[in-house]
């Protein structure tokens, strides 16, 4: 996970031209998937605005964002299609964080995410302030809403998503067996949608990570 405040001011780097492509300074959300989509990036004097898909990103680090080529950083009016989509993007920081009684809980100071897929994790207000996914109702305009009714209790059915998505695809390296006896994969097994379904069933997920 990344914060936000961790990835802003940050330098882009090209790998194929070893050099830098601009400084994030913000993060376009996908308001209906509740996930970082592109990173806003300026130059050093403070114009000639790019976009970056978070796809593009190889790494976050603490000094860099990598990506595989400076070329994936975009000019916001070169191209209609990503301009397009960032004039309808949100920007969660400084947004105001409303309950869905109608009161006012804050303002958004920062929030975290997933640097692969991109999905907000907690976000993080201005008073101090947490509130995790699973709370978050919608995003519009510029307006977090919040259900503070909502269980935290799916942010344990979060976190086996993000590693859901992670484990896709990949193929085991041991033999994983549920601690209930009622699901097992065997070394070299590729880890699909289906497998992986019935492994979130039996509490698996976890021995799965620890094995690819």
């Amino acid at each position: 996970m990344k914060k936000s405040s961790e990835v802003l001011g940050l330098k882009v780097m090209g790998i194929k031209e070893g050099r830098e492509s601009g400084i994030v300074q913000d993060i376009m959300i996908n308001a209906s998937a509740k996930s970082a989509e592109y990173l806003i990036l300026k130059n050093s004097a403070g114009y000639e605005f790019r976009a970056i898909n978070l796809g593009d990103v190889v790494g976050i680090g603490v000094n860099y964002v990598v990506t595989g080529t400076v070329e994936n950083a975009k000019k916001l009016y070169e191209s209609a299609e990503i301009l397009r989509t960032i004039e309808k993007g949100f920007f969660m920081l400084g947004s105001t964080v409303l309950s869905s009684t109608g009161n006012i809980l804050g303002t958004v100071k920062d929030f975290a995410f997933d640097e692969k897929t991109g999905l907000i994790s907690v976000i993080n207000l201005d008073n101090g302030a947490e509130f995790a996914l699973a709370q978050v109702a919608s995003l519009a305009g510029n307006v977090v809403f919040i259900d503070q009714n909502a269980d935290e209790a799916p942010r344990t059915s979060r976190v086996n998503q993000e590693s859901k998505q992670f484990l896709l695809g990949k193929t085991l390296q041991n033999d994983v067996g549920s601690d209930d006896g009622e699901f097992f994969a065997a070394k070299g097994t590729v880890l699909t949608e289906e497998v992986l379904d019935e492994a979130e069933l039996h509490d698996a997920i976890l021995l799965m990570t620890l094995n690819v």
